[in-house]
């Protein structure tokens, strides 16, 4: 037998080609084929030992095989190897060839090697601590993952379930790309509506195996990891742990957690004890305008095993616009109507220009709070700012070093650093308009960058989804017109859309 046939047969024995399906024997022709020189064979060799797949268990063994496939220049192997000596897995713990490992598999362009010896470098692991040359490594670590993401976001946009969800990740763990928890949830749940569909093509046994089931009533989830069966009666169950102490602010966050069909659609009434950082911003005639920190961060999905919420909190909790009304610690439920207002275009738009989470209560004046998130961090849109294009807030005596809203919603004379005007509110109302029509905001499937503002400002606007009704197609592109002279006024026309708008989410 050459040494070809015995890795083909190990292979067969394995897939299950042309023979019986036997791992066991697999392992026997891995070890033949190993033990003659494929390099292959003494990878997969490994893999059998290490995971203890259709063989015993064996670490020690598993260590020789990797090293074998190391020495030979394998950068995933010498990866694996600089673990195995930094956890003591198969020989003896030693941070030192641990290092020694992580930069030949650096060396050799393995990603996450690059990124474990920035840490070792950082952290004085293995080697002295090098703060210059853990920057260098993680430079190169993000280059590759900005590359990376580039390729996600290029096979999510072309419908690629694994890559929707590999780009979900790469939003909620900033890799390649800053944090966004909106953005995230919006890639799972296309991810999840995408599986969803296949209920039409496939079997029900296919199906389900695509779509999670509800761990307690193994119904499908509506939404991504979210049983609104379930879901329902977990809130409910907590409505005698709090209370806002206002019956209409009460039946208001009550009802919304019963009705949620998604993490998006959840209000919760949070204890002010649970906000840091709080920092005056702004005034209105009716309200105070603050920043501040929300230590538990939003629910997104419930957690079986602890038997909890889970939420969005990252490292140092969620960053919340605070909107402190006024000699409000008696709300009536007229009052509460423009908040019920707001929740609707959030319920039914999965929108990102304004997201409304709940409401506290200052214990010290007794004024409600409403918590919302409504502005882009600094730095999102730096490339802008150096490229002479500006990012402008909605009112004409903004901050100029703060940033509002969402590019996709600016007037492009606000783009081409011209004064704000109020067609430029114009021109938003109508990427509003856009975006009930279709679900999803404006041009969100394209970086918010330079050019993204140029293609604006050059007449590039969203796509018109079909059967929207011509009336609302003529209002809509009216307000969006490029020349600001052109878009409608605060007249009956502009009022008619918005009647018509508010029919839509009501």
């Amino acid at each position: 037998m050459t040494l070809a046939s015995v890795d083909v047969s190990s292979f067969c024995y394995q897939l299950g080609e042309e023979t019986e399906k036997n791992l066991e024997k697999a392992v026997h022709w891995y070890q033949k084929a190993a033990e003659n020189g494929n390099e292959d064979a003494m990878y997969n060799l490994a893999e059998c030992y290490y995971s203890g797949e259709r063989t015993e268990k064996d670490l020690e063994k598993a260590f020789y095989w990797y090293q074998k496939v190391a020495e030979n220049g394998d950068e995933t192997a010498m990866f694996i190897l600089a673990i195995c000596y930094n956890n003591g897995e198969g020989t003896e713990k030693n941070l030192e060839k641990s290092f020694y490992w992580y930069q030949k598999a650096a060396e050799n362009g393995n990603e996450e090697a690059i990124n474990n010896l920035g840490n070792c470098y950082r952290n004085g692991i293995g080697t002295e601590k090098n703060l210059q040359k853990a920057a260098y490594w993680y430079q190169k670590a993000q280059k590759i993952m900005k590359k990376s993401f580039h390729w996600f976001q290029k096979a999510a946009e072309n419908g690629y379930e694994e890559a929707m969800h590999n780009l979900a990740n790469c939003y909620m763990d900033g890799i390649g790309i800053e944090k966004n928890f909106e953005n995230a949830v919006c890639w799972d749940r296309k991810e999840f509506r995408k599986s969803f569909s296949l209920v039409a093509e496939n079997d029900k046994a296919n199906f389900e195996n695509k779509v999670e089931l509800c761990n307690e009533c193994k119904k499908l989830y509506i939404d991504y990891q979210w049983c609104q069966q379930c879901n329902s009666r977990r809130f409910q169950k907590d409505f005698s742990k709090w209370t806002s102490k206002n019956e209409f602010i009460d039946n208001f966050i009550q009802e919304a957690q019963l009705n949620a069909k998604n993490s998006y659609e959840v209000l919760e009434w949070i204890p002010f004890d649970k906000l840091s950082n709080i920092n005056y911003h702004d005034k209105g005639g009716f309200s105070e305008i603050h920043k501040a920190i929300w230590l538990d961060g939003p629910i997104y999905s419930w957690d079986f095993d602890k038997q909890r919420w889970n939420r969005w909190k990252f490292q140092m909790g969620y960053e919340i616009i605070l909107k402190i009304l006024n000699n409000s610690s008696n709300l009536s439920s007229k009052f509460l109507d423009e908040w019920k207002y707001h929740y609707n275009c959030q319920k039914y738009s999965f929108s990102k220009f304004i997201q409304f989470f709940g409401i506290t209560q200052d214990p010290h004046n007794l004024n409600y709070i409403i918590l919302v998130i409504s502005y882009a961090k600094k730095g999102r849109l730096k490339v802008i700012h150096e490229s002479k294009l500006t990012h402008g807030d909605f009112h004409d005596d903004s901050d100029k070093n703060e940033i509002y809203g969402v590019l996709p919603f600016m007037a492009p004379e606000l783009l081409r650093v011209k004064p704000y005007i109020l067609a430029s509110d114009i021109y938003s109302f109508s990427m509003i308009m856009c975006e009930f029509t279709s679900g999803i905001p404006p041009f969100n499937y394209k970086a918010h960058d330079f050019h993204l503002g140029l293609s604006i400002c050059e007449g590039e606007r969203p796509e018109i989804i079909r059967n929207t009704p011509k009336c609302y197609v003529d209002l809509m592109k009216k307000c969006w017109d490029s020349d600001p002279e052109n878009r409608p006024t605060l007249n009956i026309r502009y009022l008619d859309g918005l009647d018509l708008l508010m029919n839509i989410i009501n």
